[in-house]
């Protein structure tokens, strides 16, 4: 071996080290159990961080959903995805008996209490509300977080177990930020005919793309390198693929009716990617841009444009 290729090969080596560990530092710090309290402060550094923090903190909505989730009596789910994963979620049952259920799924760094306040508002039109715990968030099976990905067959595996368990059921399927992109994956699987609809509110067209606003927005770096290695240790650790975990391209294999929904001033994740996703949607659709709300606070900002479209929108497709 010559003096230059020695120098070469050292270069190489080095700089396959560098990928790597940049990879593993990603990783480690966005897509896994341990990392998501750094990472839930990292968010607050995004331009609608203030704000957002602001509402949750003040709007009343959010502590009687917290409260009802709190006081509620809950039973817990167990379910095997078709991979033969062991996942969870919580069922707080309508107050009255219902074959109405909704599958509704939390955002990024969150968990299924924090869903109080959408979960009580199907409570209060009759359904009975099941929150799926997604991967590597709160209690859930997994240290790895895998951006909605492979909780679409939590979702799945949970409509299953919903109609094998209740015939009759009408299932609605709702999501917020990364359980808006949840759902809009999980459309585009083989579902039971129970599955009537889905609610997407603020998801995002890929885990790429959402990486890429992201890496740009809050640190401004060169984008693609970090993104190449994260993705390439995403592979390793996790077995997903950035890229292929797109929202874009499960709708467009979509037969449930989806209604979209996102904040005008949403930047965490733009407001470009609702016409997107449902530009690409081959289901029946509708959307819906709540004015004045950043992301994720659209039901709090304005409630009755919110579920007034939503009651709208499940009145075509369920019934009673």
């Amino acid at each position: 071996m010559t003096k230059k290729l020695k120098v070469a090969a050292g270069a190489a080596g080095a700089g396959a080290a560098a990928f790597f560990a940049t990879g593993e530092v990603f990783f480690n710090l966005f897509l896994t159990k341990q990392g998501t309290e750094l990472a839930r402060r990292f968010n607050t550094k995004s331009a609608d961080g203030d704000e957002q923090n602001e509402i949750f903190a003040t709007n009343p909505a959010v502590k009687e959903g917290d409260e009802w989730y709190e006081n509620s009596e809950k039973t817990r789910i167990e379910v095997f995805t078709r991979e033969g994963a062991k996942r969870h979620a919580y069922l707080i049952k309508a107050e009255k008996p219902s074959h109405k259920y909704v599958i509704t799924c939390h955002g990024y760094t969150s968990k299924p209490s924090e869903m109080g306040f959408f979960g009580i508002e199907f409570y209060k039109r009759g359904y009975n509300v099941v929150f799926p715990c997604l991967d590597g968030h709160a209690d859930s099976e997994t240290r790895f977080i895998s951006m909605g990905w492979k909780d679409r067959l939590t979702v799945v595996a949970l409509a299953y177990y919903i109609a094998e368990q209740d015939p009759e059921a009408q299932i609605v399927l709702h999501g917020n930020s990364m359980g808006g992109a949840t759902v809009m994956m999980a459309t585009g699987e083989k579902m039971p005919e129970n599955v009537r609809c889905c609610i997407e509110d603020c998801g995002y067209t890929s885990v790429w793309d959402e990486y890429r606003v992201q890496l740009k927005d809050m640190f401004s770096i060169d984008k693609l390198p970090v993104l190449k290695a994260a993705n390439t240790v995403s592979k390793l650790h996790a077995k997903f693929d950035f890229k292929e975990a797109s929202a874009i391209n499960q709708v467009r294999k979509s037969v449930t009716p989806t209604l979209f929904i996102h904040g005008e001033r949403d930047t965490f994740v733009p407001f470009w990617m609702l016409e997107t996703n449902y530009s690409a949607a081959a289901c029946e659709k509708d959307k819906i841009a709540i004015p004045d709300s950043v992301h994720a606070v659209a039901a709090l900002v304005h409630p009755e444009l919110y579920w007034g479209k939503i009651d709208e929108f499940t009145a075509k497709y369920i019934t009673g």
